[in-house]
């Protein structure tokens, strides 16, 4: 990543989605080199981004002028590949000159709107949004949060989180009687089978393609139809206990559990110790 890339994304007047893009370019930038050639699937994962809004993105800022891409051919046989060329001193979207017609006078003193000869693009319809129990029954981010975060890596490397949210969504929609929760349960029972562990995980599978396979109702176990406080709570705390097992800082100070496993004073499961392998300290 270039630091310089970064700080220029950063400070670009656009927002949303393109800004997620542009940093995500800045982040594929060799500050030493210049090149920047992040394959469009890379953009689309890293930002959670549907293929055709990051096709949207990358057309706009290369009209505003922040970007230029370049098509480079990699010899005989290997294709081509895709570079992309970053405007530092490009910050804010130029003032387009949209219409080029001239100025249409008002042909009475009434106060009618005038069209004109090349009317306003309109603003894309925006997709209503989903409330009540549809939106609930499809809002599985702290689920989907877990299934990521505590699957091994090539199981991430092998899917995304975009094939993921599909995958779950397409399941608790079609199976009444599945949960997402459910789903969870089943994959983290799954990965402590000799088959997910060998060699390290090397052979998981990646997770959207075992539950597109079904192989989660051989580990299914009932489940409450909605989770409790406490089942919600006990979800979090296993994903900052994962976390912090692989050296990451300790997530559980955002909610009720301020105290890192190795604090002395924490009085966490012995079991969490055991799943992660984190020493136990003894209470003082």
């Amino acid at each position: 990543m270039s630091n310089k890339a970064m700080a220029w994304a950063v400070d670009c007047n656009v927002k949303g989605s393109h800004k997620l893009v542009l940093m995500l370019l800045a982040e594929a930038h060799n500050g030493h080199t210049g090149a920047c050639f992040p394959a469009t699937e890379w953009i689309e994962e890293k930002g959670g981004l549907a293929t055709s809004t990051v096709a949207m993105c990358l057309k706009d800022l290369e009209d505003w002028g922040f970007i230029t891409r370049h098509t480079k051919a990699l010899g005989r046989g290997k294709g081509s590949r895709r570079d992309f060329e970053l405007h530092f001193n490009i910050l804010d979207i130029p003032i387009l000159d949209v219409y080029n017609s001239d100025v249409r006078h008002l042909k009475s003193d009434a106060l009618d709107i005038q069209i004109p000869a090349c009317p306003l693009k309109e603003e894309p319809e925006r997709e209503p949004e989903v409330t009540g129990n549809a939106g609930a029954k499809d809002d599985h981010s702290e689920v989907l949060k877990a299934f990521w975060e505590t699957s091994p890596d090539k199981a991430r490397e092998r899917s995304s989180k975009k094939r993921l949210s599909e995958a779950v969504t397409k399941i608790v929609r079609a199976r009444k009687d599945v949960t997402a929760e459910q789903l969870l349960a089943a994959w983290q029972a799954f990965l402590r089978t000799p088959d997910a562990r060998k060699d390290g995980a090397k052979f998981c599978p990646g997770i959207h393609v075992w539950l597109n396979d079904n192989r989660f109702d051989a580990f299914l176990q009932p489940v409450a139809a909605k989770s409790s406080p406490e089942d919600q709570r006990a979800l979090r705390l296993e994903q900052c206990f994962f976390q912090f097992s692989r050296g990451g800082a300790w997530e559980g100070r955002h909610f009720d559990c301020p105290l890192a496993p190795n604090d002395p004073r924490a009085d966490y499961p012995a079991a969490l110790y055991a799943k992660y392998g984190l020493q136990k300290p003894e209470r003082v």
